[in-house]
């Protein structure tokens, strides 16, 4: 965790290769004299809620429609511990809990699924916190479409100042590409079709150089302890330590694998684990960690109380009308390059208006088949609208986890990505269709030849299919909702009788 952004500052200017002044508002504007920063976190419980199956031994039905009790399990026990400025390690292996601390520490979990507390220099963290530090999750979050200049591009667009120009994001961005070597991949997309993209290590210096844009004072990188400390102090005093717990220790060996080793060794060994966690509770640094958390007031200086608030604000480019621009800007560049879902829509559409024009091509005149005839005709215009729909969902399912990562990162406001997405999704993929749906169907079924009638089915055609996509967006957000949505529509297929 480096949380100093003067040494963010300090990387990147030896591959400026221009002088100070030909960069004044990237330099200057973000990089000022700020105080050192301090985060500690105090008494840390954790817990997550794991289903159950109440279902056992009874009639079998789908995991989806089953009612499943839950419970409580312990994944942090009383942690207490300071980061100070400068780079900090949280080494363990996986599953103990890292990911959660790190969660906890940049206010993205449910503060209901956790007690204790967690203070920047001392003070409660600003409400803004969570959008004004950067935060690299253990997934890429990018969007696959685009290449990593345009996604750093993104970033910069929505989280840096204003009054920066764009020739002053493209010079921070372009510094940025050089620092993380990503000049060869730059302009690659993240994730070709039948392609190779970019690698495993480019996105994920891509991920960084997303939150790089921010130059926070703050940056925490998640990678890939039971929740419990063993150890907290002087990575050189490591090897001793451990040796007083009766670990062998090899002669020049890493100090971080020796860690690693050994936090392994506990995980797979409850009786060692026991030990280690019993002894580092009796240590004298357990006992150092809580006077300094008790006696942090008395280290922190008036000044940095004073701007405490203001470490963390940036006048970020948050206007409503800003983020609709660069989502809808970044979504139509992404159906470009995706030609297939448009296409796909498209065809559908005509299949479909195809296949029910010809089925009621031309309809008799008559009460009777006629009219039950004409009101299954409605009945199965309506129906193929609706269910054309589907593709509305694949989009949403696959951005769901890089949304809820923008969103925790103050990229946008969630009402903002919707009306974008809503925007860029209805002509090419539902006015377009529609109409040719529309035009196909009408004239083959023996509609009324008028104008004011036609523009009339048009817009009912229109709105059945808007009604679907409303459905599909609702099932989007949650798989359970998807997988109800079926029964949903069971409602609507009723049979016409006469």
């Amino acid at each position: 965790m480096s949380d100093d952004n003067v040494d963010l500052h300090h990387q990147i200017e030896p591959i400026n290769n221009v002088q100070p002044s030909q960069t004044p508002t990237v330099t200057t504007e973000l990089r000022t004299n700020d105080p050192t920063i301090t985060i500690s976190f105090k008494n840390i419980n954790a817990s997550i809620k794991i289903p159950v199956d109440s279902n056992r031994g009874g009639f079998p039905c789908p995991s989806f429609l089953c009612w499943k009790s839950k419970k409580e399990k312990p994944i942090l026990h009383d942690l207490s511990g300071i980061f100070t400025s400068g780079m900090n390690a949280i080494l363990g292996p996986t599953g103990c809990g890292k990911t959660s601390l790190i969660e906890i520490m940049t206010d993205r979990k449910d503060p209901r699924s956790y007690s204790g507390e967690v203070l920047i220099n001392g003070q409660t963290r600003p409400h803004s916190f969570k959008h004004n530090v950067g935060y690299v999750a253990q997934e890429d979050m990018f969007n696959e479409t685009l290449t990593p200049r345009e996604n750093i591009f993104f970033s910069a667009n929505l989280r840096l100042p204003k009054t920066l120009s764009t020739h002053e994001k493209e010079v921070l961005v372009s510094n940025i590409i050089s620092e993380l070597a990503l000049e060869s991949c730059a302009d690659t997309r993240m994730n070709k079709e039948f392609h190779r993209g970019v690698s495993g290590g480019e996105k994920k210096r891509t991920c960084i150089g997303m939150e790089l844009v921010l130059s926070s004072k703050i940056l925490f990188l998640d990678e890939p302890t039971t929740g419990q400390c063993i150890y907290q102090g002087p990575p050189g005093n490591v090897a001793s330590y451990l040796q007083a717990q009766g670990f062998e220790i090899p002669p020049n060996n890493n100090i971080a694998d020796i860690a690693l080793d050994v936090s392994i060794e506990a995980n797979e060994n409850d009786e060692i684990l026991k030990n280690l966690c019993t002894a580092y509770m009796n240590s004298p640094m357990r006992k150092n960690v809580l006077d300094m958390l008790t006696n942090q007031n008395d280290m922190i200086s008036s000044t940095n109380v004073e701007n405490h608030q203001h470490l963390y604000e940036i006048n970020a480019a948050r206007s409503g009308i800003r983020e609709i621009f660069y989502l809808s800007q970044r979504t139509l560049r992404v159906v470009r390059r995706r030609p297939t879902l448009a296409f796909a829509q498209i065809s559908v559409s005509v299949i479909l208006g195809l296949l029910v024009g010809t089925v009621f091509f031309d309809l008799e005149k008559t009460t009777d088949p006629g009219v039950s005839n004409r009101l299954g005709r409605c009945f199965f215009l309506i129906i193929a609208q609706i269910f054309s729909t589907m593709t509305a969902i694949e989009p949403f399912i696959k951005e769901r986890s890089l949304f809820i990562h923008e969103t925790e990162g103050g990229y946008y406001r969630i009402w903002a990505f919707f009306i974008a997405k809503l925007l860029c999704d209805i002509l090419p993929l539902r006015v377009i269709p529609s109409m040719l749906f529309a035009l196909i169907t009408y004239f083959m079924t023996g509609f009324a030849r008028t104008a004011s009638q036609f523009f009339i089915f048009l817009l009912a055609i229109f709105i059945a299919n808007m009604f679907g996509s409303a459905i599909c967006f609702f099932a989007a957000a949650s798989i359970g909702v998807f997988c109800k949505i079926p029964l949903f529509e069971l409602n609507f297929t009723d049979v016409i009788k006469h």
